[in-house]
């Protein structure tokens, strides 16, 4: 049986294979190491970061390339979705380090899919018992996928999103199986399907050569393709009776106030949550404050700097300061 620290050195070595071959690497490619894409140092979402907890799941994942369901059963690809990778399926062509795109060397694999193709992902993920509360809900970030995802939590699909440049969300609790007295594996699975110019989504300058064999084909203004998981993958915990979804700050530098519009989601209807506002300084020091009732449309609330704190600090280029906000219900 191969131990963790075995099993790590393998990876390893195959991914780093792979990255020696890429045919322009940046300095920082060169000192990356696989751990450092699944650190917690730097929170995937900075402008808005809960006090809750959250686990990154960037790193390796099993990956395969398979026929595009919709191609093989000749539907449209609108019309339904891949059927559920098997649980414990051992079909898988290798490991892939996530969030790198496949075509990518840095994502230890270097291969095209295709618009005949899907890419398929599978990761466990282990919830303590003690984490599994009453009253949290689980959320599943993807910071961006190209192009159309759809997302399996222990066979089960749990939501699908088209888009290859925006993060999205899904609530996986009700796909969860939280064992108490113990640990509980979770199997997540990503199905992507990404037809690049041979599709009519925003596609930027990348473009599959389909008359060559080699992976960084495309010449003049056109780029490699990217199919799949390209940005950060992480899972958090809310509270189930109310959390904050969304902020939208606009500056009013007329008034010296702020305003913020804060989307909010609910577990029942009809109940609007009362949100406060809190501006902190360099020294953590409170120097402003508003409050009000939110919505799931995102009412807007008014933050007002104290008297004693003058007139709030402009950013510039000379004097890049910001203020943290703090936002709760």
């Amino acid at each position: 049986v191969e131990d963790d620290a075995a099993l790590f050195a393998r990876l390893f070595d195959g991914w780093n294979a792979t990255r020696a071959q890429a045919p322009m690497l940046t300095e920082w490619g060169e000192s990356l190491r696989p751990e450092d894409v699944a650190s917690t140092k730097h929170h995937p979402r900075p402008q808005l970061q809960r006090p809750g907890k959250w686990v990154n799941l960037n790193g390796f994942w099993d990956y395969r390339i398979e026929d595009y369901f919709a191609s093989a059963s000749g539907s449209n690809n609108n019309a339904a979705a891949p059927a559920p990778p098997t649980a414990g399926d051992s079909g898988y062509e290798g490991k892939i380090l996530v969030p790198f795109a496949i075509e990518s060397a840095l994502s230890g694999v270097g291969k095209a899919v295709g618009v005949d193709k899907q890419l398929v992902y599978r990761r466990f993920v282990d919830i303590p018992a003690s984490e599994g509360k009453e009253g949290e809900r689980y959320l599943l970030h993807f910071g961006a996928v190209d192009w159309k995802t759809w997302v399996y939590v222990n066979g089960r699909l749990a939501g699908s999103h088209e888009g290859g440049y925006d993060a999205f969300d899904l609530d996986i609790t009700d796909h969860l199986r939280l064992r108490p007295g113990g640990s509980s594996p979770q199997e997540l699975c990503v199905v992507v399907w990404d037809p690049t110019e041979d599709g009519q989504q925003p596609h930027g300058k990348q473009w599959q050569d389909k008359a060559s064999d080699r992976l960084i084909a495309p010449a003049g203004m056109w780029y490699t393709s990217v199919t799949g998981i390209w940005q950060t993958v992480w899972l958090e915990t809310v509270p189930a009776s109310v959390h904050i979804e969304a902020l939208e700050l606009r500056p009013d530098l007329a008034s010296e106030t702020l305003v913020a519009n804060v989307r909010t989601r609910v577990s029942r209807a009809g109940v609007a949550p009362f949100v406060r506002l809190t501006a902190l300084d360099e020294d953590g020091a409170v120097v402003g404050s508003g409050s009000g009732w939110s919505s799931p449309e995102g009412d807007a609330i008014v933050l007002r700097f104290a008297e004693a704190h003058g007139a709030p600090k402009r950013w510039s280029p000379d004097s890049p300061f910001l203020y943290d906000l703090k936002v709760s219900v």
